[in-house]
């Protein structure tokens, strides 16, 4: 392999920053932006997971479905939490994108926001989880409030066939797995 300078990386980093966008445009990209790899990775989650920032950011514009699952059952947002510092601001655009992700990051005035423009509480994801699903797995009281209030469907499940209540338990449970017992429960000799 041989060794780029600095300049040559970013030389190189901007000619594929260009073909993306060339490759993005809604012109070109209507059936290409969602194709998925062997691994079920499309270019949004391949952005993603590489913390490419701005290549998500113009792949969401450009239309790419944020809520598809790759072969490990990820979506773009799992992928984008996994580089909080390079994907803050695709984080926030994948927030601003649906009411699921808003909630799945605990961000309850885009939840708000969405509730108000009419979301579609039943909306799913590639795994089939709604956000009150996202909201109840990730101990989001207040959101898991609001979308109560709203309507949400506590009797819906996800493809594994776990409802909100089921994943708020499995995740209870993987934290008293860890904390050795259950949580408050005196120490005996």
């Amino acid at each position: 392999l041989a060794v780029l300078s600095q300049a040559d990386v970013l030389q190189e980093r901007a000619k594929r920053e260009e073909v993306v966008a060339l490759l993005a445009a809604p012109t070109q990209a209507a059936d290409a932006l969602d194709v998925a790899d062997d691994e079920g990775n499309t270019a949004l989650l391949h952005a993603c997971l590489h913390g490419l920032c701005g290549v998500a950011e113009q792949l969401l514009v450009a239309g790419a479905k944020p809520e598809l699952v790759n072969k490990n059952n990820k979506t773009a947002l799992d992928l984008a939490m996994q580089n909080p510092e390079k994907m803050e601001a695709a984080v926030q655009l994948l927030s601003k994108h649906s009411l699921l992700m808003a909630a799945q990051v605990g961000s309850a005035e885009l939840v708000a926001e969405h509730i108000a423009k009419g979301a579609d509480l039943e909306a799913r994801d590639g795994r089939g989880r709604t956000a009150l699903m996202a909201a109840s797995e990730h101990g989001f009281v207040g959101i898991v409030t609001a979308l109560l209030a709203a309507g949400a469907k506590t009797e819906l499940a996800d493809k594994c066939g776990r409802t909100a209540l089921a994943l708020t338990c499995v995740k209870l449970g993987n934290i008293e797995r860890l904390s050795g017992g259950e949580a408050g429960e005196a120490e005996t000799e």
